[in-house]
């Protein structure tokens, strides 16, 4: 497992994974450089497994392999993809995009005004400070309810929940259930077996009217 960090200031282009051992690829200011960037400016001749990722002038994404990555902002408005592997996000501040992808992830939004979208897997989406949104994708619906996304902050009224392919409040059922001991309600398509999420400590009632359709 490898943690990589952005400094707030600047921008960045991340393509991390574990080394073990440590990979021999270029470094610039501890980013990874693919072949296609020239004229780096070396900082470390090796990867290490937690290394401090500077800012530069190219768009802040932050990209995870198919083992169980760590990637950590500081203050800029990031984009993060776990790709596969168990990974966790931190946001920190900045208004970022937190994207799971495959795995069983941890999205921590941090402040700013964030998009969480855990995508396939059981994910745990927190949004801390700042009007959030919280993605549940109607194509990684869950077919069992214990193995929802479960989304542990959510504020009435300030923060939303967006659904994919159409789906509005009319085509989904909110249900008052228990999942891993926290109270909350379920979200469900309405007339199938898809699970979408699970909104913990939030009633059915609390929930009226902080559905958005995401396109």
């Amino acid at each position: 497992m490898s943690t990589f960090f952005v400094n707030d200031g600047g921008s960045a282009v991340i393509n991390v994974g574990g080394f073990n051992p440590p990979s021999q690829e270029l470094v610039t200011q501890g980013i990874v450089v693919p072949p296609i960037i020239t004229n780096p400016v070396f900082g470390d001749a090796y990867f290490d497994s937690t290394e401090l990722i500077n800012s530069l002038s190219v768009p802040q994404v932050l990209l995870g392999t198919s083992g169980n990555d760590i990637l950590t902002g500081m203050g800029g408005n990031d984009t993060f993809q776990g790709l596969k592997g168990n990974d966790l996000l931190q946001g920190q501040g900045g208004d970022d995009i937190l994207f799971g992808g495959q795995g069983n992830d941890t999205l921590l939004a941090g402040e700013g005004n964030d998009q969480l979208s855990g995508d396939q897997g059981q994910d745990l989406l927190t949004g801390n400070s700042g009007s959030d949104i919280f993605i549940l994708p109607v194509s990684a619906a869950a077919n069992n309810m214990n193995t929802v996304d479960m989304i542990t902050d959510f504020i009435v009224g300030e923060d939303k929940i967006g659904l994919t392919e159409g789906l509005n409040q009319n085509n989904i059922n909110l249900i008052s259930t228990v999942i891993s001991g926290s109270s909350g309600t379920l979200i469900s398509v309405i007339n199938s077996n898809q699970f979408l999420g699970f909104v913990a400590n939030v009633d059915p009632g609390g929930l009226t009217n902080q559905f958005i359709t995401i396109n």
